[in-house]
């Protein structure tokens, strides 16, 4: 437990340290977008945030970081449940699509490495989404409730920086 809380202090701290420089970073692509559109930059970000997070193998949680920095609470708020919003759509996608026609599209391809890729594993938080829907062991609800559990503790590192560090 106590290592836990000291990981978590550290990443607090560093989130603090780093913060500054990557919104010093953004303030000028971001902040003229922001004052002419308003809170629909920050709608707009969240949506191509949730499908680069749902498409497997895509890194789209550095986007996501980036928000939650630049737009604080709101930001935070948003992209959270964006997470939730990409990860149970995949779930869903993979209720509808079984393996074997993912590994025959991929063989009919001629894709034998990634045929076999993806009956062993599809990486990424989308990927293990879309995995757990086409398992079908787990129920949406159950899956949903796991998922906006599993995601809370990044979302709760940047409001602990936002506001026990943030002056």
């Amino acid at each position: 437990m106590c290592a836990s809380a000291l990981v978590l202090i550290a990443l607090v701290v560093c989130l603090n340290l780093f913060c500054p420089g990557m919104k010093a970073y953004l303030e000028p692509h971001v902040d003229p977008l922001y004052r002419e559109w308003g809170d629909l930059v920050l709608v707009a970000l969240a949506g191509i945030y949730a499908l680069l997070l749902a498409i497997p193998f895509v890194p789209g949680v550095e986007l996501g970081w980036a928000v939650m920095m630049w737009f604080g609470v709101k930001g935070i708020a948003i992209i959270y449940a964006a997470t939730v919003l990409a990860l149970a759509l995949n779930y869903g996608i993979g209720t509808l699509v079984p393996f074997r026609w993912v590994a025959w599209l991929l063989r009919w391809l001629q894709l034998h490495r990634a045929e076999q890729f993806v009956l062993s594993i599809i990486g990424g938080g989308g990927g293990i989404a879309l995995l757990a829907g086409m398992s079908g062991i787990y129920s949406f609800a159950g899956y949903l409730a796991t998922v906006a559990i599993a995601i809370s503790p990044v979302p709760l590192i940047f409001l602990a920086n936002h506001w026990l560090l943030t002056p």
